[in-house]
């Protein structure tokens, strides 16, 4: 198992050269009929950071103390994303403060959980990095349960997209904790207790408040803006309770997605890729069906888009969203789409599966196969979730850059399930 520890020493103050953005993603607002670009202004902001050792080889490579560069909020709580409306530089956003990462990666207080996490901003079309409108979050010992682990990530789009993405990621988790302390009660929890149906009616609870939260405190321009969140619940073994099996409930709003490595001995790779979300496009079916009878249109620019009955607005890239005031008129929704799946140990040979769950910067232009395989691959290596998660933000950015003049963010978290706790 891997140790956390860093010296408690007061920290000099530097300052450091911030660029503010108002730079959106997939948000479009188009006016009367005549397709127009928004231009992305940059002013320089300076801001107080901690400094660190830049000359210290050694320190960088130690294991970090997420507390300590406020990567933890409150007890047993994991964030990640960029500072709302500013693109840092490009030195400033690799610290672990704004990817989120940790060498060798964390585990759940249960033990029955390994994960390693990692946001990257992604670049303009001049190769500068912009604003990271991705976040993530992940909150262990969830709702006062040993046994559950809540992980989300955010995408956010339009001019606020960033100020969304997170103010979903500081309030939604609330929410969907309140709403199983409501369901569940304070008794020890199995999977039995936690039905699809049960899980259902709370991520359904969580959005609507959410949504309403959204509305009414955020104080943002939420019309052309928003951010998508696939959420995971996470129910996993621990030492009190070792014979609970790993057991997954997801609920996703948007084209972000989940996927998981299930263990199969027969298979060639080892590894079966199992999607475990729906990507909420605008033309998928039912999704297109229901943005019809609300008097929507769905019709292609670049991608297939949401737009008004009489204005080419707001040009929205998906179907299911929190925000996005004038797509909401007419059919796009914040309902999370939730499913399950119980994550099966093959007992003879003690492996265990994996989940992936990211923004549609890793999936652009990685097929959920490919992901399973390269993760496979590190698998076999031996490597830690940490390490896979960096590999798969590597190969992202590198087909980004072969495909695009931009990059997209990118946020990706990798989950394994030890099958003997606390070993690895």
């Amino acid at each position: 198992m891997y140790s956390l520890s860093i010296e408690d020493d007061d920290l000099p103050k530097k300052r450091k050269t911030f660029f503010r953005s108002n730079s959106f993603k997939s948000g479009v607002l188009i006016k009367a009929n005549r397709l127009t670009t928004l231009e992305v202004t940059l002013h320089r902001q300076e801001v107080e950071e901690d400094d660190t050792n830049d000359d210290d080889d050694e320190h960088d490579a130690d294991p970090i103390d997420p507390e300590a560069l406020d990567i933890c909020t409150e007890p047993n709580v994991y964030v990640g994303g960029g500072i709302p409306g500013v693109a840092v530089d490009e030195f400033t956003i690799e610290l672990p403060k704004y990817t989120g990462q940790t060498p060798g990666g964390l585990f759940s207080l249960s033990k029955g959980l390994w994960w390693g996490s990692r946001t990257r901003a992604g670049n303009d079309s001049m190769g500068r990095r912009k604003e990271n409108q991705d976040s993530f979050i992940i909150h262990d010992k969830f709702a006062g349960y040993e046994e559950l682990t809540f992980i989300c990530v955010m995408d956010g789009h339009g001019s606020q997209g960033a100020f969304v993405s997170h103010f979903v990621r500081d309030n939604y988790p609330k929410h969907v904790a309140d709403a199983c302390q409501r369901y569940l009660g304070s008794e020890f929890l199995q999977s039995t207790f936690l039905t699809l149906e049960m899980v259902e009616d709370i991520f359904l609870e969580a959005s609507c408040r959410m949504t309403t939260q959204l509305e009414e405190e955020s104080g943002l321009d939420i019309s052309v803006s928003g951010s998508t969140a696939v959420a995971l619940l996470v129910l996993t073994p621990t030492h009190a309770h070792p014979d609970l099996s790993p057991h997954l409930f997801i609920g996703n709003v948007g084209d972000s997605r989940a996927v998981a490595g299930i263990y199969d001995a027969s298979s060639p790779n080892l590894y079966k890729s199992h999607v475990l979300s729906v990507d909420h496009k605008p033309d998928v079916p039912t999704e297109l069906s229901r943005i019809l009878d609300t008097n929507g249109r769905v019709f292609e620019w670049g991608v297939p888009r949401v737009w008004l009955k009489d204005v080419d607005m707001p040009g929205l890239a998906m179907s299911r969203s929190f925000g996005d005031s004038v797509a909401t008129s007419v059919g796009v929704i914040s309902d999370p789409a939730v499913t399950e799946l119980a994550l099966p140990v093959d007992k003879e040979t003690n492996m265990s599966s994996f989940v992936v769950i990211a923004s549609d910067g890793l999936w652009e232009f990685l097929p959920s196969d490919q992901v399973v395989e390269l993760c496979t691959k590190c698998i076999a290596e031996h490597q830690d979730p940490q390490t896979t998660c960096d590999m798969l933000v590597a190969e992202a950015l590198e087909r980004w850059l072969d495909e695009e003049d931009v990059v997209d963010d990118i946020t990706v978290n990798v989950l394994f399930f030890p099958t003997k706790l606390g070993k690895v």
